[in-house]
């Protein structure tokens, strides 16, 4: 591809990245920026339109809910999902998943159950299950990674032999860049009866997704790592499973009927979301899912993939690096041979490049791997090929600053 392919076309849409152009961002698998539309959307809510949702009678409250309703709409056609109803809003994709562990969990889970989650897990697909189990008694089982750190397909087949209640998976790696193939792995768990959920926030962002031919019984992913705001995630579930679920949290805005002696709550979606919700980073995320699709998620994965491929070729040319497994999509993890990530990150910093350095919230693949963390680069779509070759530079001159110095 020719350096003027590969200049993004995208940058003029964040105003972040105009008013910092001395500044390179590589680190969105953290989070991303946002572009003028969603951070506009969200402005003109607010000073033109905003006012409660579900709750008024007045035209403001009214119009509010329509809008708030019409995203919930908008993100069952982005990851199509047969029906609003299967969307519910959360603070967060930490929230979603522990929704589903506090809700379904605690309701279906005994303490001679199991569970499978894999060892790429970032924490937030780890700890709500283990406060779980330490309370209820279930065991959870971890599924391994072969030798070209990806899932180890044989070794999850052996595991469900245990007969698991629930399998938890991420979709794509936040470490490692590894693609899993969750409809494999949701098929094969549907053969003995488990529960699926699907980690996507690291996929969604430049993956099509579809929960419907995946065949998974929950999704979660965050707006923020999709260029949408901060404070907004999102559960989809299958509506035959969201029925049974109790709530997680009570409050105004969920129940059909209270007492003091009894509570009747409302049927899924909004039984599951008590409280004023946060109305602006609703209409924010669907600003953001529309920037996405009016750029088509085709183009989205193919640009972000050449950028991969040209980040990936730089490390592979400098001999001190050693990436992290091969399967990369959207990240790369690396190591310095003999120097530590966290000074090698520093003094990328002081040369403007944000990259990740630690253990990105995956501290146990870390331990398992044998290594106490790796240096991350992530690509958004406000990066170009000019963007990747100050980076790669920048970290030869790290290097050979160390390496002056006997390191």
């Amino acid at each position: 591809m020719s350096s003027a392919d590969m200049t993004s076309n995208f940058k003029k849409d964040f105003p972040f990245i105009i008013n910092n152009q001395n500044d390179i961002y590589f680190d969105s698998a953290a989070t991303t920026h946002r572009p003028a539309k969603v951070i506009n959307a969200i402005k003109d809510f607010l000073e033109k339109d905003y006012a409660t949702v579900s709750r008024g009678l007045y035209t403001k409250s009214v119009e509010a809910t329509m809008k708030y309703e019409s995203v919930r709409a908008q993100v069952a056609d982005f990851i199509l999902a047969p029906s609003p109803n299967e969307i519910i809003f959360t603070p967060s994709a930490t929230q979603s998943i522990n929704l589903v562990a506090q809700s379904w969990g605690r309701a279906n889970l005994n303490a001679d159950d199991c569970i499978i989650l894999s060892e790429m897990e970032h924490h937030a697909n780890i700890v709500p299950w283990r406060q779980l189990a330490d309370e209820i008694g279930f065991n959870i089982f971890v599924t391994k990674l072969n030798s070209k750190l990806e899932l180890d397909l044989n070794r999850f087949k052996k595991l469900l032999e245990h007969k698991p209640k629930l399998v938890s998976i991420v979709h794509l790696s936040n470490v490692l860049g590894a693609l899993n193939p969750v409809k494999e792995i949701c098929a094969l768990a549907k053969e003995f009866g488990a529960v699926t959920l699907i980690d996507g926030c690291q996929a969604v962002s430049d993956n099509k997704v579809d929960v419907k031919d995946m065949g998974c019984d929950f999704y979660v992913f965050s707006g923020h790592k999709i260029y949408g705001p901060n404070g907004i995630g999102v559960l989809y579930g299958r509506e035959e499973i969201l029925k049974d679920m109790p709530p997680f949290i009570g409050g105004g805005d969920m129940i059909e009927d209270v007492s003091f002696d009894k509570i009747t709550y409302l049927p899924a979606p909004h039984r599951f979301e008590a409280g004023t919700p946060n109305i602006e980073g609703v209409i924010g995320l669907g600003a953001a899912l529309t920037y996405l699709s009016d750029i088509g998620m085709d183009k989205v994965y193919e640009y972000k993939s050449k950028l991969i491929a040209l980040i990936k070729q730089g490390l592979a040319s400098i001999e001190r690096v050693e990436m992290l497994g091969g399967n990369h999509h959207g990240l790369i993890s690396f190591q310095v041979r003999g120097l530590h990530v966290h000074d090698v990150g520093s003094m990328m910093a002081a040369k403007n490049i944000a990259l990740r350095a630690g253990q990105h919230c995956a501290q146990p693949l870390f331990d398992s791997l044998g290594i106490s963390g790796s240096l991350r680069v992530s690509v958004g779509l406000y990066n170009d090929e000019s963007d990747v070759e100050k980076f790669i530079n920048a970290l030869k001159d790290v290097i050979a600053f160390f390496e002056k110095r006997g390191l």
